[in-house]
């Protein structure tokens, strides 16, 4: 039996693709790779985390899912436990942005080896985006799912990434941002909230996702209001960006409507 997957994590799996040696790491309760092994899309995998006991839970459920066989569990931090080249995909998922780069800095023989890298952030996701560009990483795809009424991406890379982009930030947002028709009218910089391949596909759940990022801003503008006239400023400028994020989004929608499904 193929343990079902929450919709991030079935994402997630999507995109490893059929045949890949697989690595996990930092696997946690391990659902995925033995997900991956049970419906027969990986033959073999790798799942690795920081802690023994999490590791011991992975190999009970790989056990009762009958694919103990062809799961390796192993325990160490970031990609250490890990031999360049021997996994063709490599998942990084439930982290924060900020951890996934640094893992990958730190192990970045291990990283540059693999076919492609899956990333999933719980936090951070401009930050990893811009990461990865700015470090010569190739953004194949991105994938956005709707998870508990809550919007997560997951980033496919390839590489070996040919080294730091030699743009400065400011220059690599207004020059991403340009590739993909992001705009003028908006800060450049957001193109990495938006998703730069997700805004130049137009993705369907996509104006979801940004109308989500207004609300955060309304509703920091409204806390602001309660403290009193302090932060008057600073309300003010949540509002304007909230009603940016709301125009962007109805421009996703509208355009939308006009090329009909694909």
């Amino acid at each position: 039996m193929t343990p079902p997957l929450p919709p991030r994590l079935a994402m997630v799996a999507a995109r490893v693709p059929h045949g890949a040696v697989t690595a996990d790491v930092g696997t946690d309760h391990g659902l995925l790779p033995v997900h991956l092994l049970a419906a027969g899309r990986v033959p073999r995998a790798i799942a690795t985390d920081r802690l023994p006991h999490a590791a011991e839970a992975v190999r009970r459920l790989a056990e009762r899912h009958g694919v103990a066989d062809r799961l390796e569990v192993r325990v160490g931090d970031g990609l250490r436990p890990l031999s360049p080249g021997e996994a063709d995909v490599i998942v990084l998922a439930g982290l924060s942005g900020r951890t996934i780069a640094r893992i990958l800095d730190e192990g970045a023989e291990m990283a540059a080896a693999a076919r492609r890298l899956v990333l999933q952030p719980m936090q951070a996701l401009p930050e990893l985006r811009r990461w990865a560009v700015s470090h010569g990483w190739t953004l194949l795809e991105e994938e956005l799912a709707e998870d508990g009424g809550r919007f997560y991406a997951a980033l496919v890379l390839s590489g070996p990434p040919a080294g730091r982009a030699r743009l400065g930030d400011e220059d690599l947002d207004r020059a991403v941002a340009a590739g993909v028709g992001f705009p003028p009218s908006v800060p450049p910089s957001w193109v990495w909230v938006a998703g730069p391949l997700l805004w130049r596909r137009r993705h369907p759940l996509l104006p979801a996702a940004l109308r989500a990022r207004a609300r955060l801003h309304r509703e920091t503008a409204a806390r602001i209001e309660a403290r009193g006239e302090r932060g008057a400023e600073a309300r003010r400028r949540h509002l304007d960006a909230a009603d940016q994020w709301e125009a962007l989004a109805e421009h996703v929608a509208t355009e939308r409507d006009g090329m009909g499904s694909y």
